[in-house]
């Protein structure tokens, strides 16, 4: 992939020289050249001293954020170069803290990224094979600008990046369809397909009962499996008793979570409808 770097997308701008930074004698370091370890030449055009220095990559228009001693080892690396899966820019935001602990939002980051470029990942996992994320997240800083505005905790509950809730299909993550999900409600959703066989979500066979031989069965708000009932056709167990069912079910956790999860979120599952192909 061929990656253009979009300012108004990113916020990384040419820095005016010597805004906000205090001018220090460069020794004449500002304008020497230097070809880092992937074979790019690399020019110093910001100066403020050894530990404060920009760079600017031959044929790419924003600036990286360095050292003198990095740039001496030829160690600096370009944002298209260090594409995370091919794609994400980390950019000159830092991936943890001192003890060099991962953000959870980077790893939330780094977690979507694998789902959306992983060959690997896509072929483990098929549901994600047309999965892909917006332009704007591409970049680290705009993605953990939205996880710190978005991101809330529930005692005992992982929190889960969710992009098909709120636009249910949606392939696209992105600010306009993600929302963070507890793992109980996220776990209400998933789809197992290849699991299911030939007949829709929650319906089975039973030759034993010669008259509804085809059963609904699904679980309900506290995880027990329930069975709703027996019905002649395999599209009566589905509509009559598997999706009213579901739906209620989903309706009751949300009304258990009403208080805790945002409104967005809880207005998405009270309209949740359930498919015969989900």
């Amino acid at each position: 992939m061929e990656l253009e770097i979009n300012r108004e997308i990113t916020g990384f701008i040419n820095l005016k020289e010597g805004k906000g930074k205090r001018k220090v004698n460069d020794k004449g370091r500002t304008g020497m050249t230097k070809i880092n370890d992937k074979g790019k030449k690399m020019t110093i055009v910001e100066y403020y001293g050894r530990g404060n220095i920009m760079v600017k990559f031959e044929g790419e228009d924003h600036l990286v954020k360095s050292t003198y001693a990095l740039f001496e080892k030829a160690y600096i690396q370009s944002y298209i170069d260090s594409l995370k899966y091919g794609h994400g820019i980390l950019g000159d935001e830092h991936m943890g803290d001192k003890d060099t602990k991962q953000f959870d939002s980077y790893k939330c980051w780094s977690s979507m990224l694998e789902r959306c470029y992983c060959k690997q990942t896509k072929a483990e996992y098929p549901t994600y094979v047309e999965v892909t994320c917006c332009d704007s997240w591409l970049y680290y800083t705009n993605f953990k600008k939205w996880y710190d505005e978005n991101i809330y905790y529930i005692e005992g509950q992982k929190m889960q990046l969710e992009k098909d809730i709120l636009h249910k299909n949606n392939k696209i993550y992105s600010p306009d369809t993600c929302v963070f999900v507890p793992q109980r409600i996220n776990n209400i959703f998933l789809k197992r397909g290849a699991e299911r066989g030939k007949y829709p979500i929650g319906v089975g066979f039973e030759k034993r009962n010669p008259n509804k031989k085809y059963i609904a069965t699904c679980h309900d708000s506290s995880g027990k499996s329930i069975r709703v009932g027996g019905y002649c056709t395999a599209e009566e167990a589905f509509y009559d008793g598997y999706k009213p069912f579901k739906e209620n079910v989903i309706k009751e956790i949300a009304d258990e979570y009403k208080d805790r999860i945002p409104v967005i979120l809880y207005d998405a599952m009270y309209n949740y409808k359930v498919d015969i192909e989900d």
